[in-house]
């Protein structure tokens, strides 16, 4: 093939979907999260304006490349554990596209030889992203062809739940490989893969009772410091409370719901009589906070604890509603501010 006919076949590629077999690359203690619930994170964008605009007005991406761990972001991701994904139907629910996170030029003009132009196109596809409005993709096990795990350093896992993991997959009936080799493990090598009972690598001690999984608190904090304005108009404020009883049940704290409302309302209460009166109704009031709040979006973007991503949800409901693609503008509108 010549050097015009493969630049034409990447040009070409880069304006299909996503390809027939996507891989997702994650850490091995995500994997029993994903088995349970039947379903596979996504990252918010809510923190990250030049993501946000990348997703095409979504507010969740989901990001997976088309080679296997030898190279692309798989390779620099540091992951040991890698979803084979049916990319055709992924495709049917949601929207995907190849995408470079470098925004590499696509002008020929901008490099000093074809070579160099068809690898700019081609790093152009090691990403293929989903968007969506959702903090899950879900049923996961519509999508997992294949789980493969990387065991040569596992210094965070007990073999104990290396093995509870293999059984719960295959109870779901979903392939799993396990490898006592990196190398073997990015190629996905099969036939050198090994049930983790044969593993003798170093894995965690099975007295270690400290918890690599820690249980988060994401939600309540951006619950505290995001309903004040969320709350000053908005059509789901009992959906939020719903949640907010949820997650306090969960931390056996049911009894100090109305203490913890009562707060809350009082800062809601603060933030009403403020940006009602003319005078404060520009952002420049809102900078400071407004800041605080982006840093901690982008700083939880992949955050697993539950109900921080169903807070997200309701969110993005709430931003569709006053016509915002992005946080800011979701709290000007919603505010009447003046930028």
């Amino acid at each position: 093939m010549d050097i015009k006919a493969i630049i034409a076949e990447e040009l070409q590629s880069l304006n299909e979907g996503l390809s027939d077999i996507v891989y997702h690359f994650t850490h091995v203690g995500n994997i029993p999260n994903i088995l349970t619930t039947n379903k596979i994170n996504t990252s918010n964008n809510l923190g990250t304006p030049a993501d946000a605009q990348k997703d095409k007005g979504r507010a969740f991406y989901f990001s997976t490349q088309r080679s296997k761990g030898k190279a692309g972001y798989g390779y620099a991701h540091g992951s040991d554990a890698v979803l084979v994904l049916d990319g055709k139907k992924l495709m049917h629910r949601y929207k995907g596209f190849p995408t470079d996170y470098w925004n590499w030029s696509m002008s020929r003009k901008n490099y000093d030889s074809d070579n160099a132009y068809i690898n700019a196109l081609r790093s152009k596809e090691m990403e293929d992203r989903i968007v969506t409005d959702k903090p899950y993709i879900e049923p996961a096990s519509d999508y997992i062809l294949e789980i493969h795990v990387d065991l040569s350093n596992p210094w965070y896992i007990k073999k104990s739940k290396a093995i509870d993991i293999e059984k719960f997959a295959r109870f779901t009936g979903i392939p799993i490989y396990f490898y006592d080799d990196k190398n073997q493990y990015q190629l996905q090598n099969k036939a050198k893969a090994k049930p983790p009972e044969e593993i003798n690598t170093k894995f965690k001690s099975e007295d270690d009772d400290n918890s690599y999984e820690s249980k988060s608190n994401d939600f309540y904090r951006m619950f505290n410091d995001l309903v004040p304005y969320i709350f000053y108009n908005t059509r789901y404020e009992s959906e939020f409370w719903q949640l907010f009883k949820k997650f306090l049940d969960s931390q056996d704290k049911e009894n100090e719901f109305d203490s913890y409302k009562q707060e809350i309302d009082n800062r809601v209460q603060q933030v009403s009589n403020f940006y009602k009166n003319q005078h404060q109704r520009y952002w420049y009031y809102l900078e400071d906070p407004y800041r605080s709040i982006m840093a901690d979006f982008h700083n939880k973007k992949s955050s697993t604890d539950p109900y921080y991503r169903e807070f997200l949800k309701l969110l993005v409901k709430d931003m569709r509603d006053f016509k915002a693609n992005n946080f800011k503008q979701y709290l000007i509108n919603k505010l009447e501010l003046r930028d």
